[in-house]
This record gives structure tokens, sequence and C-alpha cells, in this order.
């Protein structure tokens, strides 16, 4: 099984250019339910972001891999 789902508050980003820090809002995350889903594609809601420091633009793949363990 696998879901879509927010994250309510913004993740920081390091520029893969200059290392500037960039607060980016996930809007929609794939999660996946560790071995119970391997069909769905990661990349389903990625994203090309711009960096506000140097305006490099860098790939954000946003998706979750969530694993339960019986204890």
């Amino acid at each position: 099984m696998s879901i879509r789902a927010s994250i309510s508050s913004s993740i920081q980003f390091a520029c893969l250019h200059c290392e500037g820090w960039n607060d980016i809002e996930l809007d929609d995350v794939s999660i996946t339910i560790e071995g119970t889903d391997t069909k769905r594609s990661k990349t389903k809601f990625s994203f090309v972001h711009e960096c506000e420091h140097c305006g490099g633009k860098f790939k954000v793949v946003p998706h979750m891999d969530i694993a339960c363990y019986k204890v």
C-alpha cells in the first residue's frame, strides 16, 4: 500500500551548487510502506527548484519509505 501525503511545514535543502540553505514547501509527498508497493514510481511528485541564493537548479524527489516492525 502506498499513499500520498502532505507535510505541514517547510523543509530545508542545501543547494547542490552553492550549499546555501533553501526552505521548500512540499505539497505532495509519495509514501511507501516498506515491502508492500514496489511498483510506485518514487519520482511521481518530483520537481525542479531554483536556489534562492545562486539561482542554480536542482531536482527534489519527495519520497518517504516507512518500515514497521513487531516488537
